[in-house]
């Protein structure tokens, strides 16, 4: 137990008692953790507004008995406010952010998905001050998850015979796009443009993506990692505008 210092990103919050909230915050050198901030629901909090969700903070916590931790200091590096401006903008980050919360296991550092969470947040932050967010930005966001995860689909060549021609299937299952010789009745299809358009969002900076429907491929990523998650997220039920 004692003092200890972090930066992180914000998940998500949550009230607690009458005047304090929980967050559950990604922090760079601890991983996923919770944390109690005392006041922060009270109109004079120091800390409320420092501790929104997408924001990326530096803390100081005092590291409890139970796996609540506490508060102590919070200095805002960058808060992302304009995401929340724009409806479908906040939906997004509200994806990339769950989705994160899920995938990772409490107090497990992970510099790649930490690293990948800044990059989704300044490259939506990015594009909202450009009047614009892409379609692709949520499925490619989700689709390097599942590669930092460790199980990235394969987007090359049939992932059951290895062939390059053909491909006109996703295998969920199995992780991959199929040919026409391997594909299951059971495997939704998938066109060559769409196959292209995976491809692109996997190699594509999450900053440089862009402003693309994302049409047939947005469903297949979305099951994709439903199924690494045995659950489906529930910011993904909430509808674009």
């Amino acid at each position: 137990m004692g003092l200890y210092r972090d930066q992180g990103v914000v998940l998500r919050t949550m009230r607690f008692g009458e005047a304090d909230r929980i967050i559950t915050i990604f922090a760079q050198d601890r991983g996923k953790l919770r944390a109690v901030v005392k006041g922060a629901r009270k109109t004079k909090s120091r800390f409320g507004a420092r501790l929104a969700p997408f924001s990326c903070v530096d803390v100081q916590l005092y590291e409890g008995r139970g796996e609540l931790h506490t508060v102590s200091q919070a200095e805002l590096i960058r808060s992302h406010t304009s995401i929340s401006s724009i409806y479908d903008a906040y939906l997004c980050g509200q994806v990339m952010c769950e989705a994160v919360d899920r995938v990772l296991p409490d107090q497990t550092p992970n510099p790649q998905l930490y690293r990948l969470l800044l990059a989704g947040l300044c490259a939506l932050e990015g594009h909202v001050a450009a009047g614009v967010v892409p379609h692709a930005l949520r499925c490619a966001f989700l689709l390097k998850l599942l590669g930092v995860s460790g199980v990235g689909p394969q987007l090359r060549a049939c992932v059951h015979c290895g062939e390059t021609t053909g491909l006109c299937g996703f295998a969920v299952f199995d992780g991959g796009v199929v040919c026409s010789s391997c594909r299951r009745a059971s495997d939704p299809g998938v066109s060559a443009k769409g196959i292209s358009l995976l491809r692109m969002m996997w190699q594509t900076p999450l900053a440089e993506m862009p402003d693309v429907h994302t049409g047939e491929v947005d469903g297949l990523v979305s099951k994709a990692l439903e199924y690494y998650l045995d659950g489906r997220l529930r910011s993904l039920s909430f509808r674009s505008v």
